[in-house]
């Protein structure tokens, strides 16, 4: 059905000789190739909007469009990291001088992704401090993308923040009618549930069942994705592999034939990992290998790191130390404010120490990390724990029973029912 819209609208954009008519054609045009993840096309067609709205002097409607054409281009790789900044600040300095509010959120938005994806930390905080200048706005589209920026939140230290401003926005999308932005919303919901631990909490299965719901009319072909990989993220964390595995299916099926690069990497990295986890190592280092390959600019930054250290882990599992070493090296330092989700890392910083005799220095360095994780990424600092036990097992098992007394109540809060098993089986020996 998408082909066919496509093909309609290209052919009805070429015979239209009305301006205003034809550039909301290909308005409608660029907005569905961006959905089907058709980035390239979409920029193109969105810069074309801009020029003919603006020629029109319809600025505020050329400044949405090229809104949209920096975000597609930023998402394709089409400009760099610092190309994309300026241009954000010339369109939010345009937005702010005419009281554009939509557009100014929209581009807050944009540019908190560019930031989270490049881990500039400090940057961040700066978009978010001007997101929350707008939530108190007369616009409701304007205070939904404000909303939708602030649940960037949940790459600094505030998950908690992140899935709140999630739910304010949803409110407020939904009661405005505005449906594109409430299916973003709900996304972004779930996608911050999950480091807090709370996905199948009750506000958690709201959020999915409503989001599955849209998922069925919703032609966001990212959005849905993200939903269903996120899904199987929460599942893998959990140690529920064929959950995992099941949501992972569902989430390719979105993308078959699609140009989602960043989408194919993110599926590619997750498959790997679970094969990892569930000692099919030949098959992820497949999978990472393909991820890695697929890898290219516009996808955030962080995702070779995560694909590096599991073909590490991999490397390991096969007996080659000196590969494995090589991957490790080049790995960032260890951040002492992670933005993303470093347990491939820490794992495998930890286990290279476990491999050379030094598995007391894995403990302590596990503890150190996980230490920093504890209340923004839950399921990740379970699972470092569990790691934590496997080495005292070897080194100090006296330590053991100390460690179960937050993370059990921990488990059983998020529902892990399987980590929960797995620490009942280790406790008892």
């Amino acid at each position: 059905a998408v082909a066919e819209a496509l093909q309609y609208l290209e052919i009805a954009a070429r015979n239209q000789p009305d301006d205003e008519r034809n550039a909301e054609l290909l308005s409608r045009l660029a907005h569905l190739n961006y959905l089907h993840r058709n980035l390239h096309e979409a920029a193109s067609l969105f810069t074309s909007v801009g020029k003919i709205k603006r020629a029109a002097g319809k600025e505020q409607d050329a400044l949405w469009a090229e809104v949209h054409a920096v975000e597609a281009m930023s998402q394709r790789g089409l400009l760099q990291a610092d190309e994309v900044s300026a241009e954000l600040q010339r369109l939010k300095c345009a937005a702010r001088d005419l009281s554009f509010d939509d557009v100014l959120a929209r581009a807050l938005d944009v540019e908190a992704r560019l930031h989270a994806s490049t881990c500039s930390a400090t940057d961040l905080e700066q978009t978010l401090a001007e997101a929350e200048g707008l939530i108190g706005v007369s616009s409701e589209r304007a205070r939904c993308w404000a909303y939708a920026a602030l649940t960037y939140h949940v790459a600094l230290d505030s998950p908690a923040i992140a899935a709140e401003h999630g739910r304010m926005g949803a409110e407020v999308a939904r009661a405005a009618g505005l449906r594109s932005e409430l299916f973003v919303l709900l996304s972004r919901r779930i996608a911050v549930l999950i480091p807090l631990g709370r996905l199948t909490a009750p506000m958690g299965q709201e959020a999915v069942r409503e989001a599955q719901q849209m998922a069925l009319r919703n032609g966001d072909l990212f959005q849905r994705f993200n939903i269903r990989v996120n899904l199987g993220v929460w599942w893998m964390e959990a140690s529920i592999y064929e959950q995992a595995s099941a949501e992972f299916r569902n989430a390719q099926s979105i993308i078959d034939n699609t140009q989602a690069v960043t989408a194919h990497v993110i599926l590619n990295y997750n498959l790997g990992e679970l094969a990892r986890r569930t000692l099919r190592f030949d098959e992820a280092e497949g999978f990472f290998s393909t991820a890695e390959r697929l890898w290219e600019p516009g996808t955030p930054e962080y995702g070779l790191s995560l694909i590096s250290a599991g073909r590490g882990l991999c490397a390991l599992e096969g007996g080659r130390l000196s590969e494995a070493v090589e991957r490790e090296h080049q790995l960032p330092p260890d951040h002492t404010h992670w933005v993303f989700n470093p347990f491939s890392i820490i794992l495998l910083r930890a286990r290279i120490m476990e491999r050379k005799g030094r598995s007391t220095d894995a403990v302590d360095y596990i503890d150190g990390q996980a230490k920093r994780l504890r209340h923004r990424m839950v399921p990740t600092w379970l699972n470092l724990k569990l790691e934590q036990a496997r080495l005292l097992r070897k080194t100090a098992p006296d330590k053991l029973p100390s460690l179960w007394g937050d993370v059990l109540p921990t488990a059983r809060a998020a529902g892990f029912r399987e980590t929960v098993a797995r620490i009942s089986i280790l406790a008892r020996r």
